[in-house]
């Protein structure tokens, strides 16, 4: 049987809570806990053909695994397809519905898409925010509903209680990469900026500029007829540089984590700071001598990689390879210390209230949880650990949701012909 342990941080916000909202702390506290598949789910899906995006690919890589869910207040599920303009709904039992399309108000289908994120008003699905800006609301079929103007790029994006969202936001220029966390009221497309952290601009990436002014494992190369593309060799998730924070909602409370450091910062619904805290977890380091190793692995992946860009011309994708390998090359020689791991990898909320943090894993499928409460000051109650015999499970907050103690994601069969992927339901139980 293989075990997938998971470092987890609990915070529960008593005060906002029903009396049962400890219900699911207390089974964390028992130990091992078991997912178990609930064999009355969505059954009688022919999941060949449900998923039959599965196998889609982009240069090389398999973008039709990159599937994502959210749910809806009657159960009813929706699954995200990555680089397609078309969404699957399953109803409460899991039992595939239909296929959509986004549609505006005239009917005509929107060619390309965002993922949907969530609910907002119990009523409205909202997107990911799109490359010219616009982040789309529609009902629960996908007819168009509303469609707000942004001017970034954007992270996690959350709802809260008021039915305002709070967004983790990038935005870019020459000079100066901007990183920042705002709550957007959707009534009125105004936003307030809470946190905010600048880095280097594209040019240190993107241009020509010396070795030394340009970040370590960070490769790009702009077209001559505008954008661009990039390449960061990230250590298992380690080369996160901009260290953005984690978001979540809790009752009233806003809770920025900082993987970087393990910072929790507390806030209001209104925006206000009400105090910082650190986790206090121990972080590991990748060496020198695994740095060199895993760059020159991906310096011989680039030299066999698929380059393929709508519009872009073979010799000019040659040239950014070229540049791409120039600049790895010199890294080899720039590497001269060890680069810390992340405190956190990411986080998910359970339907108690409870945000549950995961400790960035220190070796591979060994992943010891830590459970810690949000009350009176707060503290780490257990540890625990979560195991799953049927899937290869992965943990990821777009791939997993809780509902009335249920949790259900979409994890790969283990022994499956065919499409591996399954829209599952599991139970938790104490082992």
């Amino acid at each position: 049987m293989k075990k997938h342990l998971i470092i987890l941080l609990c915070i529960a916000l008593t005060a906002a809570l029903p009396v049962s909202a400890q219900k699911l702390v207390e089974l964390y506290k028992k130990g091992t806990i078991r997912l178990v598949p609930d064999k009355t789910f969505a059954q009688g899906n022919d999941w060949n053909t449900v998923f039959h995006s599965y196998q889609d690919s982009l240069g090389g890589r398999n973008v039709g695994a990159r599937k994502s869910l959210i749910l809806l207040p009657d159960g009813s599920v929706i699954v995200n397809n990555t680089y397609r303009n078309f969404y699957t709904k399953f109803n409460a039992q899991g039992k595939f519905v239909k296929e959509f399309n986004l549609k505006s108000t005239k009917g005509k289908v929107f060619k390309k898409t965002e993922p949907a994120l969530g609910v907002i008003n119990g009523n409205t699905i909202y997107y990911g925010i799109d490359n010219p800006g616009n982040m789309y609301l529609t009902d629960f079929n996908g007819n168009w509903v509303k469609t707000l103007k942004m001017k970034y790029n954007s992270g996690q994006i959350v709802a809260l209680p008021n039915n305002k969202l709070v967004m983790v936001g990038t935005s870019y220029n020459e000079d100066v990469t901007r990183h920042f966390v705002s709550i957007v009221n959707p009534a009125d497309n105004k936003e307030q900026i809470i946190w905010e952290h600048h880095t280097a601009g594209s040019k240190a990436m993107f241009g020509n500029t010396d070795k030394d002014e340009r970040p370590l494992f960070q490769y790009g190369y702009l077209f001559k007829t505008g954008g661009g593309i990039s390449y960061t060799v990230d250590f298992n998730g380690t080369m996160n540089r901009y260290m953005t924070p984690f978001i979540a909602n809790s009752g009233n409370k806003i809770l920025l984590a900082f993987p970087d450091n393990g910072d929790l910062w507390e806030y209001d619904l209104n925006g206000t700071l009400l105090a910082k805290k650190r986790l206090g977890w121990t972080r590991e380091a990748v060496s020198i001598e695994e740095q060199k190793k895993t760059l020159l692995e991906e310096i011989e992946k680039v030299k066999m990689m698929t380059m393929v860009v709508p519009r872009i011309t073979k010799e000019e994708l040659e040239e950014a390879r070229q540049k791409y390998l120039k600049e790895m090359e010199e890294d080899l020689g720039r590497i001269s210390k060890t680069l810390p791991r992340p405190c956190l990898s990411t986080v998910i909320k359970d339907s108690e209230g409870n945000l549950l943090y995961f400790e960035y894993p220190k070796e591979k499928d060994a992943n010891l949880f830590h459970v810690w409460v949000y009350s009176n000051g707060g503290g780490f109650v257990c540890e625990s650990k979560f195991v799953c015999e049927d899937y290869d499970l992965i943990i990821n907050p777009s791939r997993m949701v809780f509902r009335n103690g249920y949790l259900y994601s979409l994890q790969n069969a283990k022994g499956a012909k065919g499409v591996p992927m399954r829209l599952v339901r599991f139970k938790l139980m104490a082992e």
